[in-house]
């Protein structure tokens, strides 16, 4: 049986050229993640701002994410 520790090779090292036009997966995710964090305060904000009560912008968001309102 195989070991789930068998060690893998060490690719060689980038050139410094290529550094900032390359992103890895797990930058792209953190920039994602973030705009989307930016995009849904925003919109509680928005939201709470005119009078809203919080459980009402909570009701709202979730119902988006089940598609049951058009956005």
């Amino acid at each position: 049986m195989a070991s789930s520790r068998v060690p893998l090779p060490r690719l060689p090292a980038v050139p410094d050229r290529t550094k900032g036009l390359m992103h890895t997966m797990g930058d792209t995710g953190r920039y994602q993640g973030r705009a989307l964090l930016q995009k849904l305060l925003r919109f509680v904000h928005d939201q709470l701002s005119p009078g809203a009560t919080a459980d009402q912008v909570w009701a709202q968001v979730f119902a988006q994410q089940r598609g049951m309102v058009p956005v």
